[in-house]
């Protein structure tokens, strides 16, 4: 009979989690918090603070003063949150107060207008604050030229040349950058009534120069940066093949956050329930097609990987709290201008609804429970598994770091903790931009324990911070970093000292040779089948001390890759069998396996089979106590 080798290869990381019934796993349940306003980066309201030139006396320069001065005016203005993150910096090139007209010189920015957005990036960074960035020409002022519209933008040629003079800036600093608005174009940089022919008098995107700057924007940004755009018909005209309906046009979850242009595109809707077209933004991309509702259907899928922000410019019979409240939730919006429109911020205010928007922007993730094992070995896997639920509007738009925190008990701060990353991925749920508003997801992780750590009891928290390690909050690096760094919303388990959620669970961690079972109660009496990947496992009584693993094999094979588990891969056995065989065999367990290893349960599974014309890999239990 001729021998066909077949490789079988299968992945039981999910063994610790298909068992609960082991008594030596811990469960602590949290308390959701729903009613507490903190900060959380890159969500919520947000100033305006103005850059006209410089050495110009109307500024408002970018510090921690001016910038606390704007948020506490606005707080004892309506009762909205004081707990703000997020900066939206407008840099006016248009000479406004005295300044420099660039848009109609078209000379270069000068260095130091440009040393003074280097300074603004650095300054945002020391505060632990995000900037969301908007450059324009024409900041509504009204020189003759443009009726009532204010006045000059630049030409598409001044404009390409200055986008190549400050974008290396931004990228370089792209860390303390929450997202950019496309900027540039008409009054405010809004994108409408150029004085450049920029964009279409018609509602659609037929004018070119809109696609030239938007692109030269994503090129010249990191492709992990988002920029948010005016009108998002445009967006969709721009980037589909027409006609295309709202769900043809949505990102998905397979291309969300790839870095591909489309897939970083966001919106800024700066005239939120003004009319029934939130003031054109629903207006614009006419040759769509598409009525306001189907837009606000595109968007309610579209932001599920995007950002939005913006402001009101005006109450209406659309601005009420209910409308209000119920588009915001609807299309998940992240951020909002907390000055403007007073007269909508009076009346969420006097309606009992500006606190529900405060809680409600962006995404209020909350732990729901946390288990993980009551003791580990150093060198193996520690798997933790949690459940949290997203409350808030949106999800996450930038990324975050993960990382499981171990931290000698009764110790606090960052005094001996070992923070462990996690290798993220939408497959076991643990990216949280993939946590959508309003679900609940299980988080399976796990993290190897460094040999080298000292045996002993530790705290186990979870840190979420920044994405980008310039920002981490650590020991080494400025307090004002662990404004960086996500807050969970529970009851007792964020430390302000250091930025770590407290899971409130501790573990023992253990050295080899000195190791206690990693049970503490009878295993489970009877077999459970678990099914996955059509190879099926049992878990049965654990056999005591075996020598030999035990495997069926379908048909002849010559040898068999056993792999042994201890909730993770723990060791890898190559095992010959002299010659080919079939049916119940004995694989001997290797001898540095049964000198090294911990006591405890483990599981193996027969991963490979060579030689075998068809086999179905198998897998059992054992105990091994020394």
């Amino acid at each position: 009979m001729s021998k066909i080798k077949r490789r079988l290869f299968s992945e039981f990381l999910f063994i610790l989690f298909a068992l609960p019934a082991l008594a030596w796993s811990a469960t602590v349940t949290y308390t959701v918090d729903s009613a507490t306003d903190f900060p959380n980066p890159e969500r919520g309201w947000y100033v305006a603070m103005y850059y006209y030139g410089p050495g110009i006396g109307q500024n408002e320069n970018l510090n921690e003063s001016s910038w606390q001065n704007l948020v506490t005016n606005t707080h004892n203005n309506y009762s909205g949150d004081d707990n703000q993150t997020l900066i939206k910096r407008i840099y006016d090139l248009g000479g406004i107060y005295g300044g420099t007209d660039y848009a109609t010189s078209g000379q270069p920015l000068d260095a130091s207008f440009l040393n003074d957005l280097s300074r603004d990036l650095n300054t945002a960074r020391s505060m632990g604050a995000k900037l969301i960035i908007r450059f324009d020409y024409n900041e509504g002022q009204n020189d003759g030229s443009n009726g009532n519209k204010g006045g000059q933008d630049a030409s598409l040629s001044v404009i390409e040349g200055h986008i190549g003079q400050i974008f290396p800036i931004l990228a370089a600093n792209e860390d303390v950058i929450a997202y950019i608005e496309a900027g540039f174009i008409g009054q405010w940089g809004e994108w409408h009534d150029s004085t450049n022919g920029l964009c279409d008098a018609n509602n659609n995107n037929s004018v070119a120069a809109e696609s030239t700057i938007l692109n030269d924007e994503l090129a010249a940004l990191p492709s992990d940066r988002m920029i948010a755009v005016r009108y998002p018909g445009y967006t969709v005209e721009m980037y589909n093949t027409l006609p295309v309906t709202p769900s043809q046009a949505n990102i998905t979850a397979a291309n969300a956050f790839n870095g591909s242009n489309y897939s970083r595109l966001g919106t800024h809707d700066d005239c939120f329930e003004v009319d029934q077209y939130d003031g054109g933004t629903y207006a614009k991309g006419t040759n769509l097609g598409w009525s306001v509702p189907q837009f606000k259907t595109f968007l309610a899928q579209q932001n599920y990987s995007v950002a939005e922000g913006g402001e009101s410019c005006g109450t209406s019979t659309y601005s009420t709290c209910s409308n209000s409240v119920a588009d915001l939730e609807n299309e998940h919006w992240s951020a909002m201008h907390c000055e403007y429109d007073p007269a909508d911020l009076q009346e969420w205010t006097n309606n009992g609804c500006i606190d529900t928007i405060d809680l409600g922007l962006g995404y209020r993730y909350s732990l729901l429970q946390s288990t993980l094992p009551s003791s580990v070995t150093v060198g193996n896997a520690l798997n933790l598994s949690f459940q949290i639920v997203n409350n808030g509007w949106a999800n996450c738009y930038n990324q975050r770091g993960m990382e499981v925190v171990l931290r000698p008990a009764g110790d606090s701060g960052f005094t001996g903790a070992l923070a462990i990353p996690v290798t993220e991925s939408a497959a076991n749920n643990s990216d949280p931009r993939f946590w959508q508003p309003g679900q609940t997801y299980t988080v399976n992780v796990s993290v190897d324990v460094p040999g080298s750590l000292a045996p002993g009891t530790y705290s186990v928290l979870l840190n979420l911070p920044d994405g980008h390690a310039s920002l981490y909050n650590g020991a080494s690096n400025p307090a004002a970093y662990i404004n960086y760094a996500l807050r969970l919303a529970d009851a007792g388990t964020w430390e302000p000292a250091d930025g770590y959620n407290n899971l409130n669970q501790t573990l023992s961690v253990v050295a080899c040779g000195a190791c206690t079972p990693t049970f503490t109660a009878t295993p489970p009496p009877t077999a459970t089948p678990v099914e996955s990947n059509s190879i099926v496992a049992t878990a049965p009584l654990p056999d005591p001390n075996p020598t030999a693993l035990k495997a069926q094999l379908g048909a002849w094979a010559d040898s068999v890759v056993a792999k042994i588990y201890s909730g993770a891969m723990v060791h890898v056995a190559t095992v010959s069998l002299g010659s080919s065989q079939a049916g119940w065999v004995s694989l001997p367990l290797p001898a540095d396996f049964l000198k090294n290893a911990a006591n405890g349960v483990y599981y193996y599974r027969i991963v490979e089979i060579q030689g075998s014309q068809s086999s179905k890999p198998m897998g059992g239990t054992f105990m091994l106590i020394h």
